[in-house]
């Protein structure tokens, strides 16, 4: 099996896990803390004793967590306090495998029109349909690639 099918099959086995994943895609508009103490009947003073913090403070935890600045250590001890576990997760918006090959078409056709633009500065124009013809090799070079989210810097004339 080649390097790129290695990556993509990777990128596919990866996609299925997580689209299996139990986890939670969206957040409770009050934020997890709140949502999992009011489903334990719990004050927010009745947790402020758990933590040994004030009333207060829980209740400034909780907006930080909806702000999305809570801080993972408190979080965590929040989590204890309640029984619960802190679980981060990272949820690809379209399927890892896509992605791969999505940043791999776009980089052979930014690589293509560089080539192109600087060789028709310097007077060796090459017509679209060599270009065109070179963008599925230069795509398959990227996927095998280390560099495939690098940013191009100077155009890879050598994969013409």
């Amino acid at each position: 099996m080649t390097e790129t099918k290695d990556r993509i099959t990777a990128a596919k086995d990866l996609d299925r896990q997580l689209v299996n994943s139990s986890i939670p895609k969206t957040i409770a508009n009050q934020g997890w803390i709140r949502t999992i103490r009011n489903g334990l009947g719990m004050t927010a003073d009745d947790l402020a004793l758990r933590l040994g913090v004030s009333g207060t403070a829980v209740r400034l935890l909780e907006k930080s967590e909806t702000n999305s600045t809570i801080q993972l250590d408190s979080l965590q001890r929040v989590a204890n306090a309640l029984d619960c576990d802190v679980v981060v997760s990272l949820q690809p918006r379209i399927p890892l495998s896509d992605l791969v090959q999505q940043q791999a078409r776009m980089r052979a056709h930014e690589i293509a029109q560089r080539v192109s633009v600087t060789m028709a500065l310097e007077d060796q124009a090459v017509n679209s349909d060599f270009i065109h013809s070179k963008i599925e090799s230069i795509y398959e070079e990227l996927l095998n690639s280390r560099g495939l989210w690098h940013e191009i810097v100077h155009a890879k004339t050598d994969l013409l």
